[in-house]
């Protein structure tokens, strides 16, 4: 397929599942398994890769929590964390998605995926909290400035992975 054609495909999939995981919270967590489950069966590797980049972005999250720059309502299906088991659905979601449009990212200078990342992640909760799915208890603009850095050293994070990632797959299928 296209690769501009993959990247509108697969934005479109996973900004559905966004915005399932973020309406319908607790009450459409299925549907978000769902999706996710489904994902991994047509994206060879997804999975794994979920597991390793969800779990620095779920601590991520529940340091912010525990900071106070952010707080969830929804009591509901509470993990030990403190976040809700949704978050981290989509937290999952996020990292798969990253998995399938990896060979447009890696294609890309750093700075253009990075910049980018940092403003887009924010970006999703500041959209979370319009949909009320977040709060953000110090304010709109410092908890902005702070999502956006911890955001834009999550992306540095990702593509230092997906980098060393692609060429140890590279190394294994052509030696």
């Amino acid at each position: 397929m296209n690769q501009n054609l993959t990247l509108i495909a697969t934005g479109i999939v996973f900004n559905l599942f966004w915005l399932v995981s973020v309406l319908g919270q607790s009450q459409y967590i299925w549907l978000s398994v769902l999706m996710l489950l489904t994902s991994w069966w047509f994206a060879p590797g997804g999975f794994q890769w979920a597991l390793l980049l969800a779990l620095p972005g779920i601590l991520m999250d529940a340091l912010l929590v525990y900071f106070g720059v952010y707080a969830f309502a929804d009591a509901a299906f509470y993990s030990q964390s403190g976040l809700p088991v949704w978050l981290m659905v989509l937290w999952l979601g996020f990292s798969t998605f990253l998995w399938c449009i990896r060979k447009l990212i890696l294609a890309r200078t750093p700075l253009l995926i990075v910049a980018p990342g940092g403003l887009a992640g924010a970006a999703s909760y500041l959209a979370g909290e319009r949909l009320g799915a977040v709060m953000l208890p110090l304010g709109l603009l410092k908890s902005a400035v702070i999502i956006v850095i911890c955001w834009t050293l999550f992306s540095m994070l990702a593509l230092w992975w997906l980098k060393r990632i692609d060429k140890t797959i590279y190394r294994d299928v052509n030696p």
